[in-house]
């Protein structure tokens, strides 16, 4: 559940190689970056590792919209330089929110078996049979012969 997860500021220098972390950048480098991406976007979620100790490299992820085609896994990689890079988040783990989702999550469950295994009989209990449903016309049907044999 994404609920359950929380983006917290690191450095890029913290951020192990092949980690996924979400990136913004600066307005300059969205616009220089939209020919690689074919979009203008500001933040984008990737993995990153250091080019040098003024660059690095984003590996993003592109093959989301092909899912289930050979095009699934692929990423794209760009380079951008330090100064480009407003903010790195790394994914992190929450448990208070993961707490919350979970008890939801249960607490639907209960309310939705004690609905479907605790409905009542609708018919009173009695031993009086119900009234037969009345009778139905006599059905009159026309054979229109459609091809020939």
């Amino acid at each position: 559940m994404s609920a359950c997860f929380t983006y917290v500021p690191v450095t890029p220098t913290a951020v192990p190689p092949q980690e996924e972390v979400r990136v913004r950048f600066t307005d300059e480098a969205a616009i220089r970056l939209a020919r690689e991406f074919g979009t203008i976007t500001t933040m984008v979620e990737s993995q990153m590792e250091p080019l040098g100790q003024d660059s690095l490299a984003l590996s993003i992820w592109i093959g989301r919209d092909f899912r289930g085609t050979a095009f699934e896994n692929v990423h794209q990689r760009v380079a951008v330089g330090r100064h480009e890079v407003m903010e790195v988040r790394r994914r992190q783990l929450s448990k208070p929110r993961t707490l919350i989702a979970g008890t939801a999550v249960i607490a639907l469950f209960a309310v939705f078996i004690d609905r479907v295994v605790l409905q009542e009989d609708p018919n009173p209990p009695g031993d009086e049979n119900p009234p037969p449903p009345p009778p139905q016309p006599p059905w009159i049907g026309i054979r229109i012969p459609i091809g020939w044999r």
